[in-house]
């Protein structure tokens, strides 16, 4: 190896290893989504979705960029992004192992009497809480398909916004 080779090479390396910092740590930490202070008035919000339906603070208005490979809507409202999408979810889907630099905290609730497993987590400057009413034998899909709501921002705040939206889920009877 030639002297011009070896000094690209050791840059290369610095420039490689500059890129590999550990994670910082989120401006505040993701909230526990089971323990959050959640929004007790909801008078103006309107109900959208099917299944689930939930209630949206006045703001949001339909994001007709959003795309979705298995079906899906989108909203947006002054830096926040909340979405439903069709997939094939599971707990592994959302768990990170903080390597991504991600912070995540989680855990299960019951809404209007149904098992939603909720997470919360912060990466790369955005806050984000996403939730997967786990679908059960009445409920599952042919395809394995089933939804999952997301509600991202960049303040910690939006954590509370979006978990008390959560809160607003109404489902549908299940299949007889």
């Amino acid at each position: 190896m030639g002297r011009a080779a070896g000094i690209r090479l050791v840059v290369a390396a610095g420039v490689l290893l500059g890129g590999c910092a550990l994670p910082r740590r989120p401006p505040a930490p993701p909230v526990d989504p089971c323990a959050a202070v959640l929004p007790r008035d909801t008078a103006g919000w309107t109900r959208v979705g099917v299944e689930p339906s939930f209630l949206l603070p006045p703001g949001f208005a339909p994001d007709g960029s959003a795309r979705f490979l298995h079906g899906g809507r989108a909203w947006r409202s002054r830096g926040r992004r909340i979405s439903l999408s069709g997939g094939v979810w599971a707990e592994e889907s959302f768990r990170a192992d903080g390597l991504d630099g991600s912070w995540t905290r989680e855990c299960y609730a019951t809404i209007q009497g149904r098992r939603v497993y909720l997470v919360t987590r912060y990466r790369s400057g955005t806050y984000s809480v996403h939730a997967w009413p786990v679908p059960d034998s009445t409920r599952m899909n042919v395809f394995g398909y089933s939804q999952l709501f997301t509600g991202q921002g960049r303040r910690p705040e939006d954590q509370h916004l979006f978990l008390g939206i959560v809160r607003t889920f109404r489902f549908a009877p299940p299949s007889p």
